[in-house]
């Protein structure tokens, strides 16, 4: 008998799930957890609804409300719609859960704390009539590479990932005004460090699908740049560090924690060691559109 640890993509909270959700990730997730409890195998799969990010803070600002009741009112409607569906999860919860943002910091400060982080200043784009930074989605303008119109962290024309300063003719999304250029200091994780390992376990995992390696093995080519973790924004994850006030961690720094702090949600319910599943055999189950935050 083998313990199974099954995991599906987070939905993120700003809309109601949609066919491609259940097509792509939960109703083939639900299918491989039913056959492997049938087999006698153990199995836990988790979910939980991603709850932080621009897009929500975004649609808040839009509605003139909090982020969280954005993000509770989705949560509650993607909640009902599986539950429709009958997806057999173990656990469904939330990054907003108090479990979630204790591992998340635990996490940020342990990568801290062995030098895998670091402090720079960098140029970002600020609106001096809001008076704020403007991460991600805070700013639209066109795509210096394919010319279309994109958002502040990545062109859904040609798929490239961007940094806001990138855009040609940025504008705030809040006022519509043109932003400036000004010095930020954020917190970098030093994703170069580890390319070598990453290689050799792109290219020898049997597990991984040929799309998935193909992807990974294209953007290894490239070489890994370090990669931003922190945000200049309120709604998010403090940064748990002295002198970091005003910054949260970059919901894809956090996000995917989310799939253990639900089975450690789980644990506490249950009084059952989620490591033990973490430990045996995992399956991962997400849309190709995110393979590169995965």
């Amino acid at each position: 008998m083998t313990k199974i640890f099954i995991s599906c993509a987070l939905p993120y909270a700003n809309g109601p799930c949609h066919l491609g959700h259940l097509r792509s990730t939960y109703i083939p997730a639900d299918i491989y957890a039913r056959y492997n409890r049938m087999a006698g195998n153990e199995v836990l799969m988790v979910c939980a609804t991603d709850e932080h990010g621009t897009p929500i803070a975004v649609k808040a600002d839009a509605e003139g409300k909090e982020p969280i009741e954005v993000a509770k009112r989705y949560h509650d409607m993607i909640v009902e719609d599986i539950n429709s569906c009958d997806i057999s999860f173990d656990n469904f919860a939330r990054t907003t859960d108090e479990i979630h943002y204790q591992i998340s910091q635990n996490f940020f400060k342990y990568l801290y704390d062995k030098g895998l982080i670091y402090e720079e200043t960098i140029q970002q784009l600020y609106c001096e009539n809001c008076e704020k930074f403007l991460p991600d989605r805070y700013v639209e303008g066109i795509c210096p590479v394919c010319g279309a119109e994109a958002r502040g962290d990545h062109c859904e024309v040609c798929g490239r990932a961007l940094d806001p300063i990138e855009l040609v003719e940025p504008k705030c999304l809040t006022c519509g005004n043109t932003p400036v250029i000004r010095d930020s200091i954020q917190y970098f994780f030093k994703l170069s460090h580890f390319q070598k390992p990453l290689e050799e376990y792109i290219s020898t995992n049997p597990y991984l699908p040929p799309n998935v390696r193909n992807y990974a093995q294209n953007w290894l080519k490239e070489g890994l740049q370090d990669w931003i973790m922190t945000r200049d924004m309120k709604w998010g994850i403090p940064v748990p560090l002295e002198g970091a006030e005003g910054k949260v961690i970059y919901v894809w720094g956090e996000a995917f924690i989310g799939y253990m702090s639900s089975a450690a949600a789980w644990s506490r319910r249950t009084g059952i060691p989620w490591e033990d599943y973490w430990n045996g055999h995992v399956v991962h189950f997400i849309g190709q559109d995110i393979i590169y935050h995965h």
